[in-house]
Parts: structure tokens; C-alpha cells; sequence
């Protein structure tokens, strides 16, 4: 899948209405039981835009999410190889202790205790300032080995400020 800007709707009467001003992905999910894919995320392909600036994204679930996921942010300067970690807010200068600071690879966290996902929905603000950007920026979905996704699906929506 890729990003879309161009999006269609199918209206009731069989028309199509387009809806622009924002870009859009939908990605399957995966299937994390048992172990099988654990610590893999989902992911969309990179934002076809340059991420200077903050913007809301938008997520709409197929289905409810079975466990607690992570949505995740990769950087890459060649769109090949992705870092995968940051750190931040860290004042350890020693290699041998290295648990100090916040995770800022996590973009946020979905407690699927809360809420419903499939019809609430879910929404995060990307600040570039405190999550970086680079050349090439994609972001993944973790549940970390709780339950099988893989008939399920995500769709990204991003909003510019």
C-alpha cells in the first residue's frame, strides 16, 4: 500500500465524492500470538511528505485491537535501512548503565482496556521537534505478542497544521 492524497468515497447513489488536504494508508496488521512476530510492527511505507512540522494522525481500526499496542516512528536517510530507537532526556554518560531517559521511538501507547478502537478511533500529534525527522519517516504498530491481527487493518490519516 501506499499514500494516498486523492481520497474516494462511494457515496449511496453510487456517486464519488474526493476528499483532499490530507494524506491517507491503510496497512494490514499481524499476526502477534503465541509469540509469532513478536517485537515486528506493522508498518506503513514512508510519509511522502517532509516532516519538518507537526501534524495530527488519525487512526481508523477494522476491528478492536485484542491487546495494548505501541505506535511506533522509524527514521531513514536512504528509505532502506530504518533506526529504529531513540532515547531522550538522558544525562547518563556511562556505556555500562543505559536505562536512564524516554523511549521517543514510541510515539504513543494504546491501552485497549480504555476504549473500543474500532469505534472510537484514535488520534496522535506528531511533534517533529520532539520525535525528529529525517529524509524518509514511517510509523508501525506493535502489540508485542498478544493476539492475532492479521485479518484486521489500521488506516493512517495525516492531517497538516
Amino acid at each position: 500500500m501506499a499514500w494516498d492524497r486523492f481520497n474516494i468515497t462511494t457515496n449511496s447513489d453510487g456517486g464519488q465524492s474526493f476528499q483532499t488536504g490530507h494524506w491517507e494508508e491503510t496497512i494490514n496488521l499481524l499476526d502477534w500470538s503465541d509469540a509469532a512476530n513478536n517485537g515486528k510492527a506493522a508498518y506503513t511505507s514512508h510519509i511522502p511528505i517532509s516532516v519538518k512540522d507537526d501534524f495530527t494522525v488519525l487512526l481508523t481500526f477494522s476491528a478492536d485491537l485484542a491487546g495494548d499496542t505501541r505506535i511506533i516512528i522509524e527514521h531513514s536517510v536512504d528509505g532502506t535501512n530504518w533506526v529504529t530507537a531513540a532515547q531522550s532526556g538522558t544525562t547518563i554518560l556511562s556505556t555500562a548503565d543505559l536505562t536512564g531517559g524516554t523511549d521517543i521511538s514510541t510515539i504513543a501507547f494504546i491501552d485497549d482496556s480504555r476504549q473500543a478502537e474500532n469505534t472510537t478511533g484514535y488520534f496522535f500529534v506528531y511533534e517533529a521537534e520532539a520525535h525528529g525527522s529525517s529524509k524518509y519517516t514511517r510509523f508501525g504498530l506493535d502489540d508485542n505478542g498478544s493476539a492475532d491481527n492479521s485479518s484486521d487493518t489500521v488506516r493512517f490519516q495525516i492531517v497538516p497544521h
